[in-house]
């Protein structure tokens, strides 16, 4: 009769687990950009994004720079997928990446510049867009 409980009170806890582990992440553990400085007049903006979230390619600009006259950018490694909410979207992931071109405006200062995204965790939720503020390391 014990081991009935026992078997009972484990299978009726295994769901809680297993909540635990779908927890989603927050937005600033899902979207993780980096910049880096390719050369004077290239950034590199790269992105740790865990399976199953993604950003939404037409949500993501730079809206500003400092230390830096930006010319052009252009996001590479995207895919397309199909969305729930939205439809067929082009999105990034971990593989991609947006190079920025434009001129260095100070040589000795870092570059800062604003990045707006927003992204989501499939079939599950969309997050918020946000700004983040991103600089060369």
């Amino acid at each position: 009769m014990q081991r009935i409980a026992l078997l009972l009170a484990m299978l009726a806890s295994a769901p809680l687990a297993l909540a635990a582990y779908d927890e989603p992440l927050s937005a600033a553990q899902a979207f993780r950009p980096t910049l880096s400085a390719y050369d004077a007049n290239t950034l590199v903006i790269s992105f740790q994004i865990p399976e199953g979230y993604y950003l939404y390619r037409d949500r993501l600009s730079i809206i500003d720079t400092e230390g830096f006259q930006l010319t052009s950018y252009q996001i590479g490694g995207t895919k397309v997928i199909d969305d729930p909410v939205a439809g067929r979207e082009e999105v990034l992931d971990a593989g991609s990446r947006v190079v920025v071109r434009g001129m260095s405006t100070d040589q000795a200062s870092r570059v800062r510049l604003r990045l707006k995204m927003q992204g989501c965790l499939k079939d599950q939720l969309c997050y918020p867009a946000e700004v983040r503020t991103l600089t060369t390391r």
